[in-house]
C-alpha cells in the first residue's frame, strides 16, 4: 500500500531495476542494429525524459517546492501526450518510417522556431532577414533524414505535433471507436491546460501556491500528484516494451513486469 513518497520511490526503484535491464540486454540492439531503430529511439527518448522529470518532480515535492513542480508536472503530462499521440500512430502504420518522419518533423519544427526567433529579433534592429525558402534550404542541409520527405510531408507533420492537435486527435480516436475518453487521459488534458498557468506566470499559478502553502493536507496532495507522475513515466514504458514486444518477443516479460508493477501505484 502507497501511503508516502518513499513508498512511492521504493517502488519507482523496481521498476528502473527493469528498464535497466531492458536497456542492457536488448534495447541497444534496438537503438543500433534493428530495422526498426527510430520507433526504439522516439521510444527510449520518451521513457528517458519522462524518467527525469519524474525524478525531479519527486524532489521538488520532498522539498516543498510546490510552483516549480507544478510547472514540471505540466510538462510530464506533455511528454504522455506526444508520447500517445506517437504510439497510436505508430501502431497504425506498423513501419519504421513513420517512425523516421515523426522524428524529422519534431527536429524541424524546433529548429524552424528557432529560425524564425532569431528573424523576429533581427526586424527589432531592422537587419535582413531570411526568407522561408533560404530558411527551408539551411534546414534541409543541415539534416539528411528531411530529405527523405518532401517539404510539404515535413510541414504538414509538424502541424500535427501541436499540443491541441493532438489532444484533438486523441480525442477523435477513443469517439471513432464508440468508447468515451479513458479517465487517465481525460485528466491529462484537462490537468495540461491548468497547469498551463505556471508554466506562463500566470494568476492562477500565483493564486493556488499562496493558498497551497496553508493547506493541511499537503502531503496527501503531493503525494497524489508523484502518483500520477509515476503511473505517466511507468505508462510509457509498459507501451514501449509492447511495441517492442513485436520486434523482440524478449521484450513481452519486461512488460508484463513493469505492468504488475504499475497496479501498485494506488
Amino acid at each position: 500500500m502507497i501511503k508516502t513518497i518513499n513508498d512511492l520511490k521504493t517502488l519507482d526503484g523496481h521498476i528502473f531495476a527493469e528498464f535497466e535491464k531492458a536497456i542492457a540486454q536488448h534495447l541497444r540492439f534496438l537503438l543500433f542494429d534493428s530495422e526498426f531503430k527510430n520507433t526504439a529511439d522516439i521510444c527510449f527518448m520518451f521513457m528517458y525524459s519522462t524518467d527525469r522529470l519524474k525524478s525531479s518532480i519527486f524532489d521538488c515535492a520532498e522539498k516543498d517546492d510546490f510552483y516549480s513542480l507544478n510547472v514540471l508536472y505540466r510538462s510530464i503530462n506533455e511528454h504522455y501526450l506526444r508520447f500517445e499521440y506517437f504510439w497510436f500512430n505508430n501502431a497504425l502504420h506498423k513501419h519504421d518510417r513513420y517512425a523516421l518522419l515523426f522524428r524529422a518533423s519534431l527536429d524541424f519544427s524546433e529548429k524552424l522556431a528557432i529560425e524564425n526567433a532569431i528573424n523576429s529579433a533581427k526586424k527589432i534592429k531592422n537587419q535582413e532577414t531570411k526568407t522561408s525558402e533560404e530558411i527551408w534550404s539551411e534546414l534541409v542541409n543541415s539534416n539528411k533524414e528531411f530529405k527523405k520527405f518532401t517539404k510539404g510531408e515535413i510541414i504538414e507533420f509538424s502541424k500535427n505535433l501541436s499540443i491541441k492537435n493532438i489532444i484533438r486527435y486523441l480525442e477523435k480516436t477513443f469517439n471513432s471507436n464508440g468508447n468515451e475518453t479513458v479517465p487517465f487521459l481525460q485528466n491529462t488534458i484537462i490537468e495540461y491546460t491548468i497547469l498551463s498557468s505556471f508554466v506562463h506566470g500566470g494568476i492562477e499559478a500565483s493564486k493556488q501556491t499562496v493558498n497551497f502553502g496553508v493547506l493541511k493536507d499537503k502531503e496527501k496532495r503531493y503525494l497524489n500528484i508523484c502518483k500520477r507522475t509515476l503511473q505517466i513515466a511507468t505508462s510509457i514504458k509498459t507501451s514501449s516494451y509492447l511495441a517492442f514486444s513485436q520486434f523482440m518477443p524478449e521484450f513481452k516479460e519486461f512488460h508484463d513486469i513493469t505492468q504488475e508493477l504499475k497496479i501498485q501505484i494506488k
